[in-house]
């Protein structure tokens, strides 16, 4: 698998890494989650795709991890699939990415109310139990050597201590949950008065 060189602010020359934690925090997910910040400043600076205080859709989260994933790759064969189905039920994975012997299942999730942060430790524990199955329940993860958890959140911070109180409470359930998280995406926008942050978490369960 081929990553970005963090040294190329570019990302045009591609270095051969080892596929384990360290490595692919350093050399996948960083950089990913820095071009994803870029992007959505990019798009924030001439367009608000929101009215009032609605948000954005979890959606956006996963186009835009696995658009700027693909963007940094060299791998003219990655599989990148959104709402992957899950064998036997009316489930899914959010996003899909298979890159070589490395695959990445990617959930979203708005850190806006109680019941969102309530549901992660559920969405992980989902995600491992479709991992660690002997039975292929979703497409292509069955035969690889790594296999990761990658949840990808957005944050606005409204000074309100509730709001706060959400955040802490989303980070607590990922490192509970085994997950590490990467420093917060601070996106600039001119838009709205509040701070919009991108999260990023990660667990290897094979």
């Amino acid at each position: 698998m081929l990553y970005p060189n963090r040294n190329d602010e570019m990302c045009l020359k591609m270095t051969r890494v080892e596929s384990d934690e360290k490595s692919v925090e350093t050399n996948i997910l960083e950089p990913v989650m820095n071009a994803v910040k870029n992007r959505y400043e990019h798009i924030l600076k001439d367009f608000y795709p929101s009215w009032g205080s609605v948000g954005f859709t979890e959606r956006n989260l996963t186009h835009n991890f696995c658009a700027q994933y693909e963007a940094l790759s060299d791998n003219e064969d990655l599989v990148v699939w959104q709402e992957a189905p899950v064998k036997y039920t009316k489930e899914h994975v959010d996003s899909l990415i298979i890159d070589e012997d490395t695959a990445f299942m990617i959930e979203a999730k708005r850190i806006m109310t109680k019941s969102e942060v309530d549901s992660i430790k559920a969405d992980v524990e989902r995600m491992e139990k479709i991992a660690n199955t002997s039975e292929e329940k979703l497409k292509g993860i069955k035969n690889v050597k790594h296999l990761y958890i990658v949840v990808v959140a957005d944050f606005w911070r409204t000074g309100k201590t509730e709001k706060e109180q959400y955040l802490i409470d989303f980070k607590r359930e990922m490192i509970e949950n085994g997950l590490t998280l990467l420093d917060e995406k601070t996106v600039r926008q001119n838009q709205s008065c509040e701070e919009y942050n991108l999260l990023c978490a990660f667990k290897k369960v094979r």
